[in-house]
């Protein structure tokens, strides 16, 4: 208890927690803190405010941020702050004044500067438990358990209700009609279990929704608990089976409740029938009805089959002592009738249709609000060779029968979802298509960027301002992977936006070699050649027109509907593709995604053609080179300095000679020309570098590179363009190098040495390192 893990234990919160007992919303004390400036933190300054001294005032002035504050939710009415905006550290809190009527002090917030505590808790459980099987099919269980609860550590305040006590009693007798037990079995089973108002299990041993099944999921109910099972059995391991039987369930004075339940089971090779019934009475506290069923039948003929399903709830509750109905009460009744060949069938299809009728309270009825009529059609198609057709549409509508229940717009929603594979022709051309086409709600997202260890992030923050604050446009994708030390993190809200979504996913290889490798002519020169496509695309607008939802293509960026887009299109065209020797390949590629977020728009898009040349023109030498031009750009409605344009050309030779599979050397260059089309920035990169590999059997490897690097930029470097136009470096001469060390100590244990540094330009050398140890077990 004296080594807290996430808050700092004083002398005190020992001293509020140990007067607190198990009141755990008593161990708080005050969350306000002198800490200093930091810009790592959200800080705050102390003001005075009409006429209200000591305010806390989000500030990143490094005179008067100095101030960390915890903030915890009371309640409407019960403090002076409420939610602000995000920084890039986290959440603000904003102060709302207060209002005086007749001497009156009225809060208008529901934040309080006050560090909520977490006690330290000790949990513990004891089991004893017999199983006595007295014959084949019957057996006795009874199970004790004591538990030892203790809310707070530091107290001993309330340790009277630490440990509580459960039992259970289960019986088991079954019957068989004939000796083989092959045949109809009668069974009956009875159930006993108590646990008192003190008894606190380590792991839920209850159903998920047992509070639901027994319509106790809004009360604060304690007391004793008793639960009476009785169950009647008769089934046959190959028919079915029918059931019934009734619950009881008793928790102290306030609650009643009873349960009666059924069920039937039967199959054979046409027929399916399955239905479970149940009816809840409850009395007390919460004077309640709880009816409901769920059906599934179906009957096969030798072509098609034909299948019904239902489920009903009913659920009143009522006021006490009145016959007005509760807010929670609610009823719905939802059927389906389907249609289709049998599962069996190598060409499946099937059409449904589907009603769904929602009630709510109304005075001392239920009154039906909505309804939904659901319809389509499901298509399954297996042909040979790995070819697979299914598809799926729907339509959906949604309308308010009563306004007053249930206020808004009828809704008419076109599901379908279409996925088709394929290999023809002995693996020359093959395939995978997927289409999909919904509605749903796209949530506005907060984010907040937390720093972690150097390496182990994706972003790197540059103060462009030079103020020390973290703003949010000055966290940029780092270009060199072992300094990233922070990540974003998204936050949730609670504003949504109705959306149309579209996916599609397309791939298509051509592969001449699979079929015609060993043919001559005209069929072994195209064996030469092959091509890969893939297409992905998942977009969300808001646009209702049916020309636009449902087309996958529409993807302009600008546009003020499009919600959300993430998009890739990428070709390979390949020439001698497993030729050793030489070998070609061009590439066409395109990157695209926009994001929903709580202040606006961020948008990304990548677009480019690169050609690449492989030449082994000695046995032990390669030649590569690429050539690449493409066009960059990104977009923000919120974020300064983070529209640009950027079109791009580059080139990249490399030299590789590797003598033998433990030596590999490399020299490299490149050439890159940038210019920023939205602006009269440029700028060129000239890189000259060597590589070095040495690899020892058993024992580990050597890896080391040194680059040198000519920028030169007309625009400024303290920015999100300079970041992106400099990768990274500064103009001038830039020095980059790399050291990695891997040594197996033994068969089990491996040690890992890395150091990176660079010269960026005139500024001083930057020196990082980092070693790591694996044990592999």
């Amino acid at each position: 208890k004296n080594q807290p893990l996430q808050q700092q234990l004083t002398d005190e919160g020992k001293a509020a927690m140990a007067a607190a007992g198990d009141d755990i919303l008593a161990a708080g004390i005050s969350g306000i803190d002198s800490v200093g400036y930091d810009n790592t933190r959200v800080l705050y300054a102390l003001r005075d405010s009409l006429g209200y001294d000591s305010v806390l005032v989000y500030s990143t002035n490094s005179n008067d941020a100095l101030y960390r504050a915890v903030f915890s939710f009371v309640g409407q009415g019960n403090g002076d702050y409420i939610e602000g905006e995000f920084s890039s550290n986290g959440r603000t809190y904003t102060w709302v004044a207060p209002d005086t009527i007749d001497n009156v002090i009225i809060r208008n917030g529901s934040f309080a500067p006050i560090e909520a505590l977490f006690t330290p808790r000790k949990r513990q459980m004891a089991v004893i438990g017999n199983d006595w099987k007295y014959r084949k099919d019957s057996y006795l269980k009874t199970e004790v358990a004591l538990s030892n609860n203790d809310l707070n550590t530091f107290s001993s305040v309330d340790d009277n209700d630490n440990t509580g006590l459960a039992q259970r009693i289960e019986s088991l007798h079954q019957y068989s009609a004939d000796s083989t037990g092959k045949g109809w079995k009668l069974s009956h089973h009875l159930a006993w279990e108590h646990t008192d108002p003190d008894f606190a299990a380590i792991e839920r041993f209850r159903a998920v929704e047992f509070e639901r099944n027994w319509n106790i999921a809004a009360l604060n109910l304690s007391g004793h608990q008793h639960i009476a099972d009785a169950e009647v059995l008769l089934r046959h391991p190959q028919r079915g089976a029918l059931s019934a039987g009734g619950e009881g369930f008793l928790l102290g004075e306030n609650y009643r409740g009873g349960k009666a339940k059924m069920g039937i089971r039967y199959n054979d090779s046409r027929h399916k029938i399955d239905v479970q019934a149940s009816a809840l009475q409850t009395t007390g506290l919460l004077e309640s009805s709880f009816i409901r069923h769920k059906s599934d039948i179906s009957r096969q003929w030798k072509n098609f089959r034909i299948g019904f399903r239902d489920e009903r709830e009913d659920n009143r509750q009522y006021v006490a002592g009145t016959d007005s109905l509760r807010a929670g009460s609610y009823g719905f009744y939802d059927w389906e009738v389907r249609l289709g060949t049998p599962d069996s069938s190598r060409t499946q299809f099937s059409v449904f249709y589907r009603d769904r009728i929602d009630l709510l309270p109304d005075s001392s009825a239920l009154g039906q609000a909505a309804r939904a009529d659901h319809y389509g059609f499901e298509t399954q198609i297996t042909g040979k060779k790995q070819n697979k057709l299914r598809m799926t549409v729907s339509n959906r509508k949604l309308r308010a029968v009563n306004n007053e229940l249930f206020n808004r717009e009828p809704e008419n929603t076109l599901l379908g979802r279409i996925e088709y594979s394929f290999r023809l022709s002995d693996g020359l051309i093959s395939g995978n298509t997927f289409y999909e086409i919904g509605s749903g709600l796209e949530q506005r997202r907060e984010f907040v960027y937390l720093q972690v260890p150097p390496g182990q992030g994706i972003y790197v923050w540059n103060d462009y301002n030079a103020d020390g604050v973290k703003d949010l446009n000055e966290f940029e994708i780092a270009q060199f992977a072992y300094e990233a030390d922070y990540i974003r993190v998204f936050l949730q809200s609670d504003d949504y936006i109705r959306t149309y979504t579209t996916q599609w996913t397309q791939s298509l290889v051509i592969d001449p070699y699979r079929k015609w490798k060993d043919k001559k002519g005209i069929r072994k020169a195209l064996a030469r050649f092959s091509d890969q496509f893939s297409f992905k695309v998942d977009r969300k607008t808001s646009r209702e027109r049916e020309e636009e939802r449902f087309n996958p293509l529409v993807d302009d960026i600008a546009d003020s509907v499009l919600i959300s887009l993430n998009s890739s299109l990428r070709n390979v065209f390949f020439f001698n593709k497993t030729n050793p020797v030489f070998g070609s390949d061009f590439t066409w590629q395109a990157n695209s995604t926009k994001a929903l977020l709580a202040n606006g728009f961020e948008s990304r898009r990548d677009v480019y053609a690169q050609l690449g040349i492989r030449w082994s023109f000695m046995k032990d030498i390669t030649f590569l080179v690429q050539a690449r031009q493409g066009e960059k750009t990104a977009a923000s409605d919120f974020l300064s300095g983070r529209n640009f344009d950027i079109v791009y050309l580059s080139i990249k030779p490399n030299l590789t000679w590797q003598p033998d599979y433990q030596q590999r050397y490399a020299l490299k260059a490149s050439y890159t020309d940038r210019m920023n089309e939205s602006g009269s920035e440029s700028s060129t990169v000239a890189e000259l570098g060597a590589e070095a590999t040495l690899n020892t059997s058993q024992k580990g490897s050597l890896q080391m590179q040194f680059s040198y690097l000519d920028i030169r930029y007309n625009g400024q470097e303290n920015s999100s363009l300079g970041f992106e136009m400099l990768e990274g470096l500064s103009a001038g001469d830039n020095f980059t190098w790399t050291v990695s060390v891997q040594r197996n100590l033994s068969k089990n244990l491996q040690l890992s040495i890395q150091y990176n540094g660079r010269k960026p330009g005139d500024f001083r050398t930057i020196h990082s390192g980092g070693i790591q140890a694996r044990a592999m077990f």
